[in-house]
């Protein structure tokens, strides 16, 4: 990104989001803009699986239950980044994309987080894992793709999350 983009918006919105240099899009287009977080991994502040880290501005509008996405450690990769892998074309084809990260997407990626941390398991963890590095190679897994037509489908149609931790979790495990 230029200097300062971060003062206009602290989103990225498309693939033509003007505050991105070119090195950066080819960057964030392969993910190599995560690799720096390889070193908090093996700082062991961060695992290579568990729930995104978010921009404090938005972790102070958690609730009580939501904060406890907090307690354990934040991946470089999660169930939410899989169904949300293009997260910025999502926010491009929206009027008001910050409103619409804070009321729909937000909520949708705790709620994909929580059903992660309440189904840990060292199965889990590698199947994430295996997952990601499918997405990597633009070749993402059927359950993802069905998991997030069904995200999809509850952003444009309600203002609650339809999908429920037993629906998620046999979409994704099943």
């Amino acid at each position: 990104m230029y200097p300062h983009a971060d003062s206009i918006r602290s989103i990225t919105i498309g693939t033509t989001d003007n505050r991105i240099t070119r090195a950066g899009l080819v960057l964030r287009k392969y993910k190599l803009d995560e690799l720096p977080q390889l070193f908090n991994v093996l700082a062991g502040t961060m695992s290579l699986v568990g729930p995104r880290p978010e921009l404090k501005k938005y972790v102070d509008l958690y609730s009580a239950q939501q904060l406890k996405i907090l307690s354990i450690k934040p991946g470089i990769t999660d169930i939410a980044s899989l169904v949300f892998s293009n997260e910025n074309q999502l926010l491009a084809t929206v009027d008001e994309p910050e409103l619409f990260y804070k009321e729909k997407v937000i909520p949708l990626k705790l709620k994909l987080n929580r059903i992660y941390i309440a189904n840990h398991s060292t199965g889990n963890y590698f199947l994430f894992l295996y997952w990601s590095i499918l997405h990597l190679l633009h070749n993402p897994p059927a359950r993802i793709q069905q998991l997030e037509c069904t995200c999809k489908e509850w952003m444009h149609t309600s203002s609650e999350p339809i999908i429920t931790t037993t629906d998620a979790m046999a979409k994704v495990t099943a």
